[in-house]
């Protein structure tokens, strides 16, 4: 098992420097906050984020009255988000706020949070927090980021009109900051987005019903619905001409190996109208957040 840095450190000056030295307290190393909280910030530069937490929270038990212990708090709760554990994040970060509300870190913390929650889908408790830091925090870097998120997420929820009037009220508050010049041109994106072409999911069911294959090229899975056209039917071929051959025994046969296919095909057909309406958001998402360059 390797050891942090900080416990090497204790070891090197327990054992090479004993108690019983005459020169023991002018020889070692002297650990320090700044030199715990360097070897903690090190590995969180270095990504090694489970690393780093340990490192923190050993800061925090050695010197827990410190005035950097609320910045030792904010790094795990950021280290957790790094990890991906957002409900770990969430939690840290909420608890700093708790324990120190006169934090620097407070504007941040609650932004990540809000950021945590939206990766779970959350994205009530994302709204609430992303909603508070620009309430709480308005002349802070943190309160027009929040508004962008809180637009985005709205739009991830389909309410393409909240997340426009999200835009508006980013541009009517901060008419300066660099976002809100990138958001006056996703206005246009966003009134698109109400207009965007769909493909309707029960058409292609019906579609696929009457001809099997039919409800995939209408949602423009050609391969697919190429495949569904073939396989359902040497199905139905095979059926019918097991029936006039008076052979009922294969027809069933047949038929009933067939029928799953044929019903795979409603089924996929619809959902491939789906997942092609999805698509078509996600573009136009990705444009709006290419032009405001937020990336969630």
């Amino acid at each position: 098992m390797r050891l942090s840095l900080g416990v090497l450190a204790l070891l090197v000056l327990c054992f090479c420097h004993p108690p019983s030295s005459p020169c023991a307290s002018e020889k070692g190393i002297l650990l320090t906050e700044n030199t715990e909280l360097k070897v903690a910030d090190t590995f969180m530069d270095e990504r090694e984020y489970y690393r780093a937490i340990t490192e923190y929270k050993k800061f925090l038990i050695l010197f827990p009255e410190s005035d950097k212990a609320d910045y030792a708090l904010f790094r795990i709760g950021m280290a957790y988000y790094h990890g991906e554990e957002y409900e770990a994040s969430a939690r840290t970060l909420a608890n700093l706020r708790e324990k120190y509300p006169e934090s620097r870190h407070a504007p941040e913390s609650q932004y990540f949070e809000g950021l945590g929650y939206w990766k779970l889908k959350k994205y009530l408790n994302a709204k609430i927090a992303l909603e508070v830091v620009a309430a709480s925090y308005p002349d802070t870097n943190y309160a027009p980021l929040a508004l962008v998120a809180d637009a985005m997420l709205a739009l991830d929820q389909d309410n393409v009109n909240a997340g426009r009037q999200g835009m508006e009220k980013l541009i009517a508050a901060y008419p300066d900051y660099p976002a809100s010049i990138r958001a006056k041109e996703t206005l246009v994106l966003f009134d698109q987005y109400q207009y965007l072409p769909e493909k309707s999911e029960i058409l292609a069911g019906i579609m696929s019903a009457l001809a099997p294959g039919s409800g995939y090229i209408y949602a423009e899975h050609y391969g697919d619905g190429i495949t569904a056209f073939l396989i359902n039917a040497l199905a139905i071929t095979g059926t019918v001409t097991a029936v006039h051959s008076e052979n009922y025994a294969v027809a069933a046969i047949v038929g009933g190996i067939g029928l799953p296919f044929y019903l795979g095909n409603i089924y996929g057909s619809a959902n491939a109208a789906k997942k092609w309406n999805i698509a078509v958001r996600n573009e136009l998402r990705s444009r709006i957040s290419v032009t405001l360059d937020y990336d969630f």
